[in-house]
Order: structure tokens, then C-alpha cells, then sequence
């Protein structure tokens, strides 16, 4: 009995959270949310098991298009790879710094 509901409970607090946020989104969020996921069924279901790979290639081509511009030598292709090589380096001098001081921490 115990471990029925030690199962059971993180069961039922989801499923107070779900309504919750039903609650909180109104009928207007209801109905998109409803239509979202109506548009997403159509489109999974569209796809079979040898088509997968072609229609996830052709979905990641428009989106890097619509993100980072049509044309190889783009001003917006140029921005938005200098944004990610800048937040890239910044993330690898944060770790690197943070290392390092744990490093001599450990040493001294």
C-alpha cells in the first residue's frame, strides 16, 4: 500500500498543476492551445518512417534560413555568428575562471 502511494502522488500533484495552469489560461488559452496542438497532430501525422528524415532536414533549413538569413554572406548570417562565438567565449572564460580558482584553492 505504501508504495502505491509513494506512485501515486507525484501523479496527483501534476495533475493539480495541469489544472491549475487550465485555469489560469483561460478559454481563450484553451482554444490555442487546442489549435496548436491540433496543427502539430496533422503534421506528425503527415509524416511516415521514410519521409522523417527528408521533412526534419527541410524544417531545419527553414528555420536556420529564417534565423540566420537566405544568402551565405549576410549582414544578419555575420551578426548573429559573432553573437554566438561572443556568448561561446564568454561561457568558456567564466568556466575556465572558475576552474582555475578552484584549482588554486586546491593547491595553496
Amino acid at each position: 500500500m505504501e508504495s502505491t502511494l509513494g506512485f501515486l502522488w507525484p501523479l496527483a500533484a501534476l495533475s493539480g498543476v495541469g489544472a491549475f495552469i487550465d485555469f489560469l489560461v483561460g478559454r481563450s488559452g484553451q482554444v490555442k492551445a487546442r489549435d496548436w496542438m491540433t496543427t502539430w497532430w496533422v503534421r506528425f501525422n503527415d509524416v511516415s518512417w521514410r519521409n522523417f528524415g527528408k521533412a526534419e532536414a527541410e524544417y531545419t533549413y527553414v528555420l536556420f534560413q529564417r534565423m540566420f538569413g537566405a544568402k551565405i554572406l549576410s549582414w544578419r548570417r555575420a551578426i548573429s555568428t559573432l553573437t554566438i562565438l561572443t556568448v561561446s567565449m564568454v561561457m568558456v572564460m567564466l568556466v575556465v575562471g572558475y576552474n582555475w580558482q578552484n584549482h588554486l584553492r586546491l593547491t595553496l
